[in-house]
Formats: structure tokens, sequence, C-alpha cells
């Protein structure tokens, strides 16, 4: 869910190769930042367990998400809204004039306006992101999606 820092690098045989190799000269040295980190290992095998032990608990947050987005949808404030399990994501619809993606201008404000009330995300320019945590309850993401619709509307974006 992004709190703890876990990644993996993937690279085809021959990228692999360049770098294997008993010359240290050809040795690529970072990357070691992170390597085996115990407490991002740790959060990763609880997340694993977690997820593996209580696959209702996530399939009903999914619903929980799928309840709320109704708000945000209803306002036509929003569109191409998607969730996967526990994240849900959505595109604030912008003016014709105005950049859309990653750059665009409304993720910061949209950002302060949400800390204001509570409520930590970080959009991606106009891409809207709940990744809520694991213990949140039914009715503290509804207040979440009640919150996010009042922003939207209060900042009159279309």
């Amino acid at each position: 869910g992004g709190f703890l820092p876990l990644a993996v690098t993937m690279v085809q045989k021959h990228v692999f190769d360049a770098f294997d190799e008993p010359d240290a000269q050809k040795t690529f040295w970072h990357g070691h930042s992170y390597t085996a980190n115990p407490l991002g290992c740790a959060a990763a095998l609880a997340s694993l367990t977690l997820t593996e032990t209580n696959r209702a608990a996530f399939e009903t947050m999914e619903s929980w998400h799928i309840d709320g987005i109704s708000d945000l949808v209803s306002t036509g404030l929003t569109h191409h809204e998607r969730i996967c399990g526990t994240i849900m994501a959505v595109d604030v619809r912008m003016d014709a004039d105005s950049k859309t993606g990653y750059l665009s201008e409304i993720g910061p404000i949209i950002k302060k306006k949400a800390l204001e009330h509570g409520i930590l995300i970080r959009p991606l320019g106009n891409v809207l992101y709940l990744m809520p945590p694991y213990c949140i309850t039914k009715d503290e993401l509804s207040d979440v999606y009640q919150d996010l619709t009042k922003i939207l509307t209060e900042l009159k974006i279309k």
C-alpha cells in the first residue's frame, strides 16, 4: 500500500549478465539502499499473510469502494472510475483548456484540500487514488468519499 519501501528489480538475462562479472569494475554498485530491508520485508510478509487469511475482508472493502464511488460519479465531476480490491482510482474531469494526466495542476490543490479534511492522499495530476489502510471501517471510508465529493464540488471542477 505504499507505506514502506519494497521493490523488485527484474531485467532480461543479457542485462543481468553484463553486471554478473568477477571483475569488480563491472559490478553494479547501486540499488543496495533497500536490499533486504528487514522492516520492508516484514511488512511485505505481514501484508501477504493478511491478504491470504482475510480474503473476505478485502472483498468487503472493495464493495465499500463501490458504494462510496457512487457519490463521486453522481456529481459528474469524475470519469474512468476503477476499483481493484482495496484500491480505487478515478480521473477528475477537467475543462478542455486544462492539462490532464500526471501533469495536471489540480492534484496538489486536491491534496491540500483533502489534508484539511484529515485525508492523506497523493493524487497524480487529475488522477485521484484511494488506498485506505486495512483497518479502516465502512463508516470511515464513507466519510472519506463524502469529503472528497464535497472537495471536488467546492472546487467547481468541470
